[in-house]
């Protein structure tokens, strides 16, 4: 599991090149509770008002709004956000992070690939192994899991539809583990 200080590692190191790059843009979403499967749909559209962005929602996966989780991913989606708006010749909404027509699996690598460029830059390295998004994910679960106390709000933060899958993403064991010598 990663650790509040690894977060904050990963956090400075994707500022680097911000926000020519979607660096930081990527774990700023990937820290609110979206999928790296929906991280590629998200738009310049985004609901700072309400500290909000919308997550498409992908297989096994509901639509929903995550609220974004601090200030520090506010600002560094705001920042993206304007960059690209300024350098784009449409007025409508514009991919956070990807090109805006390229299939799925591109978008989901693209996506992936920018978070082991952050890791490998920061040297986060859980039990001796490269942080994946799942780490991240795992982390923020669980940070939601402390501070409700509901498994509930995890699955809804990830647009789970099961408590069954939530519970492993928060490091939680909710079912009690048959004692030994029961059958």
């Amino acid at each position: 599991m990663l650790t509040d200080r690894d977060i904050e590692n990963l956090r400075f190191h994707a500022e680097r090149g911000m926000p020519q790059t979607g660096h930081a843009t990527i774990l700023g979403l990937l820290l609110s509770g979206l999928h790296t499967s929906e991280i590629g749909y998200s738009t310049t559209d985004l609901d700072l008002a309400h500290a909000r962005v919308w997550a498409v929602g992908a297989s096994r996966v509901t639509a929903r709004y995550c609220p974004l989780s601090d200030d520090w991913v506010c600002e560094v989606l705001r920042l993206r956000a304007e960059f690209l708006l300024q350098r784009s010749n449409t007025d409508g909404s514009r991919a956070l992070t990807t090109v805006v027509d390229g299939p799925a699996y591109r978008r989901q690598a693209s996506v992936c690939t920018a978070i082991g460029e952050i890791v490998r830059s920061s040297g986060t390295a859980p039990r001796g192994r490269s942080a994946t998004p799942r780490d991240v994910s795992s982390w923020v679960a669980a940070k939601v899991f402390r501070e409700s106390g509901q498994i509930a709000d995890v699955a809804l933060r990830f647009g789970l539809s099961s408590l069954d899958g939530a519970a492993p993403l928060a490091d939680y064991e909710w079912r009690p583990t048959p004692a030994e010598g029961d059958a």
